[in-house]
């Protein structure tokens, strides 16, 4: 696995975490005061989130794609 790849499994993961971590902080009464910044915070971390999940997604059809066109070269 190359580096850029764990990196960005990390990077999702630690967002993940982080995302959850604000909602359950959103449900509590003792954070209220922060309420309407965490709520901005996880909105920006559950598009960081989605856009990650985009990116690994494509790059698995690319791989794929490219995959396929050198095998159908080889045969």
């Amino acid at each position: 696995m190359s580096h850029s790849r764990k990196r960005r499994m990390y990077s999702y993961s630690y967002l993940a975490d982080i995302s959850a971590d604000y909602a359950e902080k959103l449900d509590d009464a003792r954070w209220s005061w922060l309420h309407t910044l965490l709520g901005e915070w996880k909105v920006d971390l559950d598009r960081r989130i989605r856009i990650y999940k985009e990116t690994e997604s494509c790059t698995r059809f690319q791989q794929d794609a490219i995959l396929a066109y050198i095998l159908q070269q080889k045969s």
